[in-house]
C-alpha cells in the first residue's frame, strides 16, 4: 500500500477532443463515490515513466500490475484489506500484511522482502485524542524485533522520533502537511481509510490531496520540501499532478486515468 499511496501525489494534463473519452476522463455524469482508479502514471524529470494499473472487485483492491511487470494480488476479509502479495512471474517477491483490533483499527502492518530477507513491522496505537503512536521494528522475514523509530500520526503531520547518524542523539522530525478540498484518487476504494498510514510517513488524511509539505528537526526552523499543484476533471479528482522542490525545482509530475 505504501508504494501505491507514494504514486499519489503529481501530474500532467489530457487534452482530448469535445467528446469526453470515458477512459481517461469520467467527466460524463457518473456517481463521484463510484470512481476508482484505472492507472497511476508517475514520470520522471528524465522522461522515464513508471505506471501501475489497478483491477478491482467492486471497490475492493483486486489485483495491480506495474510497469517492470509486478503483480500485486490484494486480500480482503470483509470490508478490510489484510494481505498484499506481490509477484514477479511466479515468485513472490514482497508480502505485507495487516492486522486489526476489534474496533477494526490496524493495530500491525508487516511488510517483507522477499529480495533482500528484511522485514518491516509498525505497531500502532489509536489514542482518544484521534492521533496514532507507533513504533517501527526492522529485522527478518521471521521476525523483526530491533526497535527503531517511534512517533505520532494526525490528520496533517507526521512526526518520528529518530538518532541523529552523526551525533548519534535523538532527535524530533515533523513533518507538516497542507491539503486542498478536492478528492484522493483513491478515496473510494473499500478499506483505504483503515491503512492510509500504513509502513510510510503520511497522515491520517485519506479524502484530500496532499499540497505542500514542510520539514523541521527539532526546533529548528520548518522548511519546505515540496509542493505540488493539481489539473482536476470536473468532479474534482485529480488528472495530473506536478511536484516541485522548496526552491521551485520540478520533481516529477504524474497522470491519473480513471475507470
Amino acid at each position: 500500500m505504501k508504494k501505491i499511496l507514494y504514486l499519489v501525489s503529481v501530474s500532467v494534463l489530457f487534452f482530448t477532443s469535445c467528446i469526453p473519452n470515458p477512459e481517461e476522463d469520467p467527466d460524463p455524469v457518473v456517481n463521484v463515490n463510484d470512481i476508482l482508479v484505472k492507472k497511476v502514471t508517475e514520470i520522471g524529470t528524465n522522461g522515464d515513466e513508471y505506471f501501475v494499473e489497478f483491477t478491482y472487485s467492486g471497490k475492493k483492491f483486486a489485483q495491480s500490475i506495474d510497469s517492470d511487470g509486478i503483480r500485486t494480488v490484494y486480500t480482503y476479509e470483509q470490508d478490510l484489506l489484510v494481505k498484499e502479495e506481490s509477484f514477479d512471474g511466479t515468485i513472490l517477491v514482497e508480502k505485507a500484511t495487516y492486522v486489526y483490533d476489534i474496533s477494526n483499527n490496524l493495530i500491525t502492518y508487516v511488510d517483507l522482502d522477499y529480495e533482500t530477507n528484511t522485514g518491516e513491522r509498525w505497531v500502532y496505537v489509536h489514542n482518544s485524542n484521534g492521533t496514532i503512536s507507533y513504533q517501527e521494528y526492522t529485522g527478518g522475514l521471521n521476525e523483526q524485533t530491533q526497535a527503531d523509530v517511534t512517533g505520532t500520526i494526525s490528520a496533517t503531520q507526521y512526526i518520528e522520533n529518530d538518532i541523529n547518524p552523526i551525533t548519534q542523539q535523538t532527535q524530533i522530525f515533523t513533518e507538516v502537511f497542507t491539503y486542498d478540498t478536492k478528492n484522493f484518487p483513491f478515496k473510494n476504494v473499500t478499506g483505504i481509510n483503515k491503512v492510509c498510514f500504513a509502513g510510510s510517513d503520511s497522515t491520517t488524511n485519506y479524502t484530500n490531496n496532499i499540497i505542500s509539505q514542510t520539514e523541521q528537526i527539532d526546533d529548528a526552523t520548518p522548511e519546505i520540501s515540496y509542493n505540488i499543484v493539481y489539473v482536476y476533471n470536473t468532479n474534482n479528482f485529480p488528472v495530473t499532478s506536478t511536484v516541485t522542490s522548496g526552491n521551485g525545482v520540478i520533481r516529477n509530475t504524474e497522470k491519473f486515468i480513471y475507470y
